[in-house]
């Protein structure tokens, strides 16, 4: 019956590589002969090809799904570094700060008191152990001590571009 069948297949054209061993002896254990048709086998390489789409979409979801969370992995980290740069930088100002308030406070212990060292002694609370008449009244050291404490105020020109972007 089955030659029979394929014969009949192959002289409409369609010659194609048959299990004929293989389909005899399934038809032999039971097997209905109407598994073997062509439209049986068609069937059933429209569901391996179904089958196979849905591998490929569960494949391009988990694909997708990895790049959304690499992206909030980056996102995250991003946040971290900005976060950390911005801890340093209040450091990092506040050891200035220090830094300026140690100079200060040597400067009028010494006696030799700037403009800035008054502007820090009354902001940030110093003890004052001289009046500010006590300080050096040059022209070229005012000058001097204008332009210091015109950059102490207004922060000089490298620090304010670093902060905001100029790099430097």
């Amino acid at each position: 019956k089955v030659e029979e069948y394929w014969n009949k297949q192959a002289s409409k054209g369609q010659t194609q590589f048959v299990w004929g061993k293989k389909i005899e002896r399934d038809l032999m254990m039971g097997k209905d002969v109407k598994e073997f048709t062509a439209a049986a086998v068609h069937r059933k390489h429209e569901e391996r090809m179904a089958e196979i789409e849905k591998v490929q979409k569960r494949r391009e979801e988990k694909q997708a799904e990895k790049e959304r969370m690499e992206e909030e992995l980056a996102l995250l980290q991003r946040q971290r570094l900005a976060a950390e740069a911005v801890e340093q930088e209040q450091k990092e100002e506040e050891f200035h700060l220090q830094q300026a308030q140690v100079r200060a406070g040597r400067r009028l212990a010494q006696g030799r008191a700037k403009p800035i060292d008054w502007l820090v002694c009354d902001l940030y609370g110093l003890a004052q152990d001289e009046e500010h008449e006590g300080h050096n009244d040059d022209a070229a050291d005012s000058d001097e001590e204008r332009e210091q404490l015109r950059r102490q105020v207004e922060g000089d020109e490298w620090t304010d571009s670093f902060r905001h972007g100029g790099g430097g």
